[in-house]
């Protein structure tokens, strides 16, 4: 068996995997500060992400783990080459994921403002970042005969490289915008599918120069597979515009992973059996064969992979569909509600509680005054002690003084 293609294909499910799911986060966190005209609107469509956003963090990190162990040449290669890149996807993720979780801890304006526009950046950097690398592999690095990366960071950027990473950023917005036509109501359904419906002409547009470049500029031009691939993505993009104006809403979902599938699916298949294209000489690209581990290990990573992805996949499953309904600002604005009204109870509990107390207490130094021990209840105003004690009859009052003032002459 060929362990070397069966790791790498395990290693691309979890890629497309993330690429998919993470797409659907990339594209609501860049439409956030414009998708929603109030706060209530701009949260519903955070609300649709924030309880899976995490779990698609798996995937990468899994994919990651699995390039590590497999293939470490490339790994290494990649990381030490395009480690500014990498640092700024990574820098923007927590970003990202700092201000998902921040922004309901403050209720001023201006924190939740800022925190829209974090979720925007830190979902547009990453977007396109991974275009920049994706074609950056295929188009190709600086890679030297000792397998390492000998140029600066500036040959990764190029008109390719960036028409990929805008491609990649439009496809993200429109797959994460077709998520949302799912996942809200209707008044924001019909906001979105516009913007939506310019994106996918945007995109088509950028697609087409995409697939002039792959064939001019790359290897593609001897892998007519990867160009009908990206025929068929281009194709797969308008018929999901045509389909999100009729309303089918599910159909033009399948449309986006399609075109996400098929662009970055190009890619390698433009390049296989390389992963990384060395612009020094062909001989010294990386491949799955020159670059992976022993077959032992590959062994012994594909049979792990075999029992985790199915678990992935459930999982995944399991958390989309314990989340999946309709989010609309009344449902919201009645759940801020009801949390505001149970604050409000717990609090009234707490000052009956409170009241309970002093109660308790007025009602033991009442019992205490009234058994004439009356040394410290003295030192307080008729009013006061009326009011600890309850107390209105001034006869009473004047026999305690009365007596008290022996007390008072013997202490002088």
């Amino acid at each position: 068996m060929d362990y070397q293609l069966l790791c790498f294909s395990l290693f691309g499910i979890l890629l497309l995997g993330y690429l998919i799911l993470e797409g659907i986060d990339y594209g609501v966190g860049m439409i956030m500060p414009f998708g929603g005209k109030t706060e209530l609107e701009r949260q519903v469509l955070l609300n649709t992400i924030a309880p899976v956003w995490e779990g698609h963090e798996v995937w990468l990190i899994t994919a990651g783990a699995v390039l590590f162990a497999a293939f470490p040449d490339i790994y290494a290669t990649l990381f030490s080459g395009m480690y500014l890149l990498l640092f700024m996807i990574l820098t923007a993720l927590i970003l990202r994921g700092l201000a998902i979780e921040m922004r309901n801890k403050d209720d001023h304006k201006q924190w939740h403002v800022f925190c829209d526009w974090s979720i925007c950046a830190g979902s547009i950097i990453p977007a396109f970042l991974w275009g920049v690398i994706l074609a950056g592999l295929l188009k190709g690095l600086p890679i030297d005969a000792s397998k390492e990366y000998s140029g600066s960071i500036i040959a990764a950027i190029n008109l390719y490289t960036v028409t990929a990473g805008i491609l990649f950023m439009l496809t993200f917005l429109i797959h994460g915008m077709n998520y949302l036509m799912l996942r809200v109501e209707q008044n924001l359904t019909k906001r979105i599918m516009d913007t939506a419906v310019r994106c996918y002409s945007y995109t088509i547009g950028v697609q087409l120069v995409f697939i002039v470049l792959t064939y001019v500029s790359t290897q593609a031009d001897k892998n007519f597979v990867a160009v009908i691939v990206l025929v068929s993505t281009a194709a797969s993009l308008l018929a999901g515009r045509r389909l999100l104006l009729q309303g089918k809403y599910w159909l033009s979902m399948a449309a986006s992973t399609f075109a996400i599938v098929g662009i970055s699916g190009a890619v390698f298949i433009a390049m296989f059996p390389q992963v990384i294209v060395s612009s020094v000489h062909t001989g010294y690209s990386l491949d799955i064969y020159n670059s992976a581990a022993s077959v032992p290990a590959l062994k012994l990573i594909s049979k792990a992979l075999l029992i985790v992805l199915p678990l992935l996949i459930a999982c995944q499953i399991w958390k989309a569909s314990l989340f999946w309904n309709r989010l609309s600002t009344a449902a919201l604005e009645f759940d801020q509600y009801k949390g505001q009204l149970s604050l409000k109870l717990r609090e009234t509990k707490k000052l009956l509680l409170i009241a309970q107390a002093l109660a308790d207490t007025m009602d033991k130094v009442g019992q205490a005054y009234r058994g004439r021990d009356g040394n410290i209840m003295n030192q307080l105003t008729k009013k006061t002690r009326a009011l600890l004690c309850g107390m209105r009859n001034k006869k009473t009052e004047e026999k305690t003084e009365k007596k008290a003032l022996p007390d008072e002459r013997r202490n002088h």
